[in-house]
């Protein structure tokens, strides 16, 4: 997915349902993917959805001395009850597939201060 920037709300809708169609069969599989995040969102060359990253999701917290820029970025897309350590299933994946579908529409991640006011992106 792209880096920097938005997309269009159109296209945004488009890879958020098949990011949806996905999970679904990951979950319906009882795979819970656990580091969705936009460098785990691929495209194949026909411009659909490919999810990646299986092996990559960590546990370190943002304290610990081998956390490294790409850990804490994973960070900012996983459910709370990942960053606690608390147990957790496919329901955490719901939740950072509503932080990339945010990342795609407003270029920004909530959990960097990013949010909505009445209609206004403000960062």
């Amino acid at each position: 997915m792209s880096r920097e920037g938005t997309l269009p709300a159109e296209r945004a809708r488009f890879y958020a349902c098949e990011m949806i169609q996905g999970l679904k069969a990951l979950h319906e599989a009882k795979i819970t993917h656990g580091n969705l995040k936009p460098d785990n969102i691929l495209f194949n060359t026909f411009g659909h959805v490919v999810i990646s990253g299986f092996g990559s999701n960590t546990k370190t917290l943002p304290s610990s001395p081998s956390t490294t820029g790409e850990t804490t970025k994973s960070m900012l897309y996983q459910a709370p009850e990942q960053l606690l350590g608390w147990s957790h299933d496919t329901h955490v994946d719901c939740w950072s597939f509503g932080e990339v579908l945010f990342t795609m529409l407003f270029g920004c991640v909530s959990a960097e201060g990013c949010f909505i006011h009445h209609g206004w992106l403000i960062a």
